[in-house]
Order: C-alpha cells, then sequence, then structure tokens
C-alpha cells in the first residue's frame, strides 16, 4: 500500500566521464483485499527495503559501460501474497551501450 523510493547519482567534477549512484525501494506491509484474521496473517507481504548501486564509465562519446549491482543485501523478500514467489537474490548485471 505505501511505497518509497529514492535515488541519486554524482558526477565527480574530478572524474567527468564517471558517473556513480544508488537507491533504496521500500514497500510497506501488503495484504489480500478480503482477508481476516489467519488468512490475513497467512497472505500478509511483511515491509522491505532493497538497495542498489550502480556505476556509469564514458569510454568514449559513443561507448560507455555501465555496472549494476542489485538487491545489495542479498534480502529475501515475498513478492506475490497468493503465493511464495520472492523478489531476486543479489545480482550484479554490466552493460556495454555504443551510440551512433
Amino acid at each position: 500500500m505505501h511505497q518509497f523510493k529514492l535515488y541519486t547519482s554524482y558526477r565527480p567534477s574530478a572524474l567527468p566521464r564517471l558517473t556513480v549512484g544508488g537507491g533504496l525501494r521500500w514497500q510497506g506491509s501488503t495484504y489480500g483485499d478480503g482477508s481476516t484474521g489467519a488468512l490475513r496473517d497467512a497472505y500478509t507481504i511483511k515491509d522491505y527495503a532493497v538497495f542498489n548501486l550502480n556505476a556509469r564509465y564514458a569510454l568514449s562519446d559513443q561507448l560507455t559501460l555501465s555496472v549494476a549491482l542489485n538487491n545489495v543485501f542479498d534480502k529475501a523478500y515475498r513478492i506475490s501474497y497468493y503465493d511464495h514467489s520472492y523478489g531476486a537474490p543479489r545480482n550484479l548485471m554490466a552493460t556495454l551501450k555504443y551510440s551512433f
């Protein structure tokens, strides 16, 4: 029902081709409509927070390398209250992008 997202990035003046950033995504407890008592407890998703980090470096005017570390603290969290589906574990993604 409640969400909070905060993401930021920073480009150091000493390294103008580098951008670093990170963020937080928080979600409050949620539960299925119409659930009461024990069913409500069984179908409740507890609140959670997930932290992410990223960096991007411009190798040239056309070529950039980006790296993202998602779910930094490897938080296990449910994403569905009808089944036991969980969010992605800690993962690292790198992207090489060429623009022309």
